[in-house]
């Protein structure tokens, strides 16, 4: 049988609640996290309206309809503030996820596939490719002498020509072609809708491009060659059995 009282708390909890809000959104933003400011954005659109409504409550201001209500107004923006935030929040997870499954799957010096990914993804190919009865060509690629620009040059140099071979392949093959760094100088290429024959061509057109490369280390202009290996799906069991 105390209802004023009893308002009276509520809106002077809601007040406080408000106001707590604001001093969390304050230290998210102090903690460097971005969605803060969107949360301490909800939290001063929403405590006007609270403190109108507990000030009328209390009889420091004109009690009418508007300042009775106008905690509803401040609560509904932010609760759509908080939708946003809440959004915001979840692309960020989503970007995280997205980037973490790229670094899995990316090889760090050149960008390719790397051998786990290459598999993962392989196997879908070679899946549709056998139950459709398709053509699909793989080709191993192994950089000449690679440990002698190691040796002579510094990893440095060896890694540079690791880039360029992987930017040449990358730029070559086709939309659908997988293309990974198997290990070390190795390279590997896995062509869906792709026989023995144009396979060879692309070998070959491959092995010119990377022999007209030239690297360049200080007054020094190093020729890197390719050795290629071409395989054509016929009754291999697998796609290990094909790379083997």
């Amino acid at each position: 049988q105390q209802q004023g009282a009893a308002a009276l708390v509520a809106f002077t909890t809601c007040l406080l609640f408000a106001i707590g809000m604001i001093a969390l959104g304050m230290l998210a933003i102090r903690r460097r996290q971005e969605a803060g400011y969107f949360f301490l954005a909800a939290a001063l659109c929403a405590t006007p309206g609270v403190a109108s409504t507990t000030l009328a409550v209390w009889g420091s201001i004109p009690f009418n309809g508007f300042s009775y209500r106008a905690v509803e107004a401040g609560v509904l923006l932010e609760a759509v503030l908080l939708a946003l935030a809440l959004t915001y929040q979840v692309r960020l997870h989503q970007r995280a996820r997205q980037s973490a499954e790229q670094l899995a799957n990316t090889d760090p010096l050149t960008g390719l596939l790397n051998r786990r990914a290459f598999r993962q993804q392989g196997e879908a190919v070679w899946a549709v490719a056998r139950r459709n009865n398709r053509p699909l060509s793989l080709i191993v690629l192994d950089l000449d002498h690679f440990k002698a620009i190691n040796d002579q040059h510094g990893h440095a140099t060896g890694d540079r020509a690791l880039e360029g071979a992987a930017r040449l392949l990358a730029e070559t093959c086709r939309r659908g072609d997988l293309v990974a760094r198997w290990g070390g100088e190795e390279f590997i290429l896995l062509l869906p809708e792709t026989g023995l024959g144009q396979a060879l061509l692309l070998a070959e057109r491959l092995r010119a491009e990377i022999a007209a490369h030239r690297l360049v280390v200080g007054a020094l202009e190093l020729q890197m060659t390719a050795s290629l290996g071409v395989a054509t799906r016929t009754d291999h069991a697998s796609l290990d059995a094909l790379v083997g």
